[in-house]
């Protein structure tokens, strides 16, 4: 089964352009990097897709991963297959909820790389999120956890 390759603007390329492109790095594939010391967030171009099967449209090639310092070496989170976009727009909205979280939790985070040329924002200033405050709270007394 053959791969698909793609460069970071979505553009379909060879396997030889694609290899190319790796071997530029992480000066290439990320592009958007936060250290909160014990967690890393970051946006990566991933690029490839491990199947002819899947039609363009569909090829996610962006990857938000989220990674935990454990005794000094960076570890994935394992449920990052869901962090996986086609559209570079979807991938910084989905980095930009995490920030908030992890600025939330772990305080103001060290930024890493921004590589993204486009984009004038600080990636550390990305505004308050959106909270709905009149949510209503359940008359049951059975809600807690199943």
């Amino acid at each position: 089964m053959a791969n698909k390759y793609y460069d970071k603007d979505g553009v379909p390329v060879s396997k030889k352009a694609y290899e190319a492109l790796l071997a530029l790095g992480d000066d290439y594939s990320k592009m958007k990097e936060i250290d909160y010391g014990t967690v890393r967030l970051s946006l990566n171009w991933a690029g490839v897709i491990f199947s002819n099967r899947v039609p363009d449209e569909h090829c996610l090639i962006y990857r938000v991963v989220i990674e935990n310092n454990v005794n000094g070496r960076w570890i994935p989170e394992p449920y990052n297959m869901v962090n996986n976009y086609r559209f570079l727009k979807n991938a910084e909205e989905r980095f930009s909820v995490l920030n908030h979280q992890f600025r939330a939790q772990y305080g103001p985070g060290t930024p890493g790389k921004v590589l993204i040329k486009e984009s004038k924002e600080d990636i550390t200033d990305y505004g308050e999120p959106a909270v709905k405050k009149d949510v209503p709270k359940t008359k049951s007394k059975n809600s807690g956890a199943w």
